[in-house]
């Protein structure tokens, strides 16, 4: 399906168990040998059988001119173009991939647009300064992992913090939300879904798309979480990383309806809530770490590896993650 949409190349990365005649028409496949030849530095820093390798693709993406780049995974499937009956008028609907914002501007929802509550700068981090998009899109109850479960109960998208900008630079990084099976914690899932099947949630297809104002966090998919990617820690950790990065450079984040269907693998949740405790005791310190944190220079490449550093001393994640890091700049730079 992903190979049909039009405009769009189908970047697939092997690995040891990918059958080496792996063929799909319209499909770029690196095999293992042709991940070797291709020389990139992260590739003695990559395990085997690991979601690491998709900096591969990401790398042979950027070098073969890909202005967009939009990361998936099998258990996702995206929805077509289709025609709704909505107030009886014929209407056209962008789904799928056609949703997103490619234009360099664009007009619509944006949230923070006001400051917290001025008497509670200075003082520790607060749960004014996230963002539920699950909630926004019409699942009051329910959080993304990552959320930090200190701030589940008390949180909510203020209401007077949104505003309709009628000119503003489009987000860099643009999330569709997925039905059936969205991204949630152990937690969640032990309390509300079932054993077999899993979830089965949907969400509103006609609230707007929402971009958030820089100073503001959430946790979004790491589907979307860009190329950083982090083999030895959460993807959570790697997450938030990002979306500080992208407020030291003035880009922003944004959301939109549900544009795919995810049929998530049988899991264990009790073993899923165990490999999940970091991010329940630690979220809430990365977040306030990230708030306070400053660059100290103009470079961004600079700032990307003080972080990647600060990351490492604070253990959020080990010193060989940040090298990486080192390293995929270095590919970024001899690719361009």
């Amino acid at each position: 399906r992903l190979s049909r949409i039009p405009n769009w190349t189908l970047v697939v990365v092997g690995d040891l168990k990918t059958p080496k005649d792996w063929y799909v028409e319209r499909a770029h496949f690196l095999s293992v040998e042709d991940q070797e030849k291709l020389g990139y530095r992260i590739m003695g820093s990559l395990p085997y059988n690991s979601y690491a390798r998709k900096n591969i693709g990401y790398l042979y993406a950027i070098a073969n001119g890909a202005e967009w780049i939009y990361d998936t995974d099998d258990v996702n499937k995206p929805f077509g173009t289709m025609l709704n009956i909505f107030r009886r008028h014929s209407l056209k609907c962008r789904l799928g991939l056609e949703q997103f914002e490619y234009s360099n501007e664009t007009s619509g929802l944006r949230y923070g647009c006001s400051s917290p509550d001025e008497s509670k700068k200075n003082k520790k981090f607060s749960s004014e300064k996230l963002f539920n998009p699950y909630s926004f899109f019409g699942n009051a109850d329910m959080w993304p992992r990552g959320f930090p479960v200190e701030y589940i109960q008390s949180h909510t998208n203020s209401p007077d913090r949104y505003c309709l900008c009628h000119r503003t630079r489009s987000a860099v990084v643009q999330q569709g939300l997925v039905h059936k099976d969205p991204d949630v914690d152990a937690i969640y899932r032990l309390l509300h879904a079932n054993k077999k099947d899993g979830l089965d949630e949907k969400f509103n297809r006609f609230t707007p798309p929402v971009t958030l104002s820089r100073g503001l966090y959430l946790w979004f998919f790491p589907n979307e979480a860009g190329p950083l990617i982090i083999f030895s820690v959460t993807d959570i950790w790697r997450s938030y990383f990002a979306q500080k990065l992208l407020h030291i450079i003035g880009e922003n984040i944004a959301f939109y309806p549900a544009n795919a269907i995810q049929v998530r693998n049988s899991h264990d949740f009790l073993k899923d809530f165990r490999s999940e405790r970091d991010v329940y005791k630690d979220s809430g310190k990365l977040l306030k770490f990230l708030d306070d944190w400053k660059c100290n220079d103009i470079s961004v490449d600079k700032c990307v590896l003080q972080l990647a550093k600060a990351f490492s001393e604070k253990n959020f994640w080990r010193k060989a993650d940040a090298e990486l890091i080192g390293k995929w700049i270095e590919d970024l730079h001899n690719i361009r």
